[in-house]
């Protein structure tokens, strides 16, 4: 017959009773407290980093678009693409920001990463894939010109630009 108790001779002792019921609850304590104290810690980051993002990301607007409603009414619907997705909003913010700093305007920046974001979503694509696009655009726009290299790009990440050129 095996019984559940104290260690042996614990209860001669009741000092090491609580010694080790301290031990243990200091434990739990630790392993509860910790984990939240740093999932706060991870919060506040990720709030400054947002925080970083959008004040960058309006300035970059503002200068590029002409002002404060223009960048406004990018931001929004680049939050409702957002939205409207399973990516993140930086992925957008990050990407709109790239488009317009290369001098792309705000109506065909929405329209870029409307159709970005549907050709990745339709193939299970993740938001590195959504940066790739923007990247290849971006240089497009920058160069002036379309390289098979960018058309290689598109493609890799799900966007068939080939098949896009052919029917045009």
């Amino acid at each position: 017959d095996q019984r559940v108790g104290p260690p042996a001779g614990a209860q001669h002792h009741p000092a090491a009773v609580q010694l080790a019921a301290g031990a243990a609850g200091t434990a739990i304590t630790l392993g509860v407290t910790a984990p939240l104290v740093a999932v706060g810690a991870l919060a506040g980051r990720t709030a400054v980093n947002f925080t970083k993002l959008y004040e960058t990301t309006m300035i970059v607007f503002e200068s590029m678009l002409g002002g404060k409603e223009a960048a406004g009414a990018l931001y929004s619907s680049l939050l409702d693409i957002a939205k409207g997705s399973t990516y993140a909003q930086e992925t957008f913010l990050e990407c709109g920001k790239k488009l317009v700093g290369m001098g792309i305007d705000a109506e065909t920046t929405k329209a870029i990463l409307q159709a970005t974001t549907d050709a990745v979503a339709g193939f299970g694509g993740s938001a590195e894939n959504i940066k790739n696009v923007t990247d290849a655009f971006a240089k497009m726009s920058n160069s002036g010109r379309v390289s098979m290299e960018e058309i290689n790009s598109l493609s890799d990440n799900g966007v068939q630009a080939l098949k896009i050129l052919a029917n045009q």
